[in-house]
């Protein structure tokens, strides 16, 4: 399978050729095209796609629309309401809470907003937050959020805790200030701040990159989450940073499925 992002969708062919044709016919630009311009594109196996392709996403497939990837089929159950959160969901903020937690309860799996709430509530007072709430609560709630390892949030988060009062370089903005003012950078870093501490070898015991296929699926479904929330715009730079973590996803997959 040859996967490449367009603007925050997900494009796929089973060849290469297949890829392009698909491009051609909703006048994309070809991704192949050699230069500063092209988009990258990473190749996978069927079951690496659908791994992918699922991730993040609790809501069934449409029976009526069931999609396969070669010969591996896409169906998703229903994990919506009260089932317990798998590794990595991607839905409000409010519908991540009150289920059991895929790294245990308390600390071990925290829910991260992206971008930081303290971020949203300050474009939220300015009323320039795209999703409507009546209260601070409320927007705790209804704003996007991505199920995560404690640990990994503790250690990797660009804003977890007080790091949000910490000036982002080449600014005299704080990181919640950033993510209130520009939320486009900000979102490329707070997803290159998770996604990088996973792929860094030096970060774990066992002296490889712990980067997923499902991890990277999922941040590539919340960046769709948050381009159509309003949250954020897609951009080139969005969708090469997901690709180049998929990429290197693929490159150390041990074949090993992770819910």
């Amino acid at each position: 399978m040859h996967v490449t992002l367009v603007d925050a969708k997900v494009c796929y062919g089973a060849s290469q050729h297949a890829l392009q044709t698909y491009l051609a016919s909703k006048a994309i630009p070809d991704v192949y095209t050699p230069g500063p311009g092209a988009r990258a594109v990473v190749q996978m196996s069927d079951a690496q796609f659908v791994r992918f392709k699922n991730a993040g996403k609790q809501h069934a497939t449409d029976p009526m629309n069931v999609k396969f990837a070669g010969a591996v089929s896409r169906v998703r159950p229903d994990r919506t309401g009260n089932a317990a959160l798998e590794k990595w969901d991607v839905a409000a903020y409010g519908d991540l809470t009150g289920r059991a937690g895929p790294w245990g309860g308390g600390p071990h799996t925290n829910r991260d907003h992206v971008t930081a709430h303290s971020s949203n509530v300050m474009r939220w007072n300015n009323g320039l937050y795209p999703l409507h709430a009546h209260s601070q609560a409320e927007l705790k709630n209804v704003a996007p959020a991505i199920t995560v390892s404690g640990r990994h949030h503790r250690e990797a988060s660009w804003t977890y805790g007080g790091r949000t009062k910490t000036i982002v370089v080449g600014t005299t903005e704080t990181r919640m200030e950033y993510g209130a003012f520009h939320p486009d950078a900000s979102v490329r870093l707070e997803f290159d701040a998770m996604l990088g501490w996973k792929a860094d070898p030096n970060n774990h015991s066992s002296g490889n990159p712990t980067i997923r296929v499902e991890m990277v699926g999922a941040y590539a479904y919340l960046y769709k989450v948050l381009v159509n929330d309003g949250v954020t715009t897609a951009s080139k730079q969005t969708d090469d940073l997901v690709l180049h973590y998929l990429n290197v996803a693929v490159l150390n997959d041990d074949g090993v499925v992770r819910k």
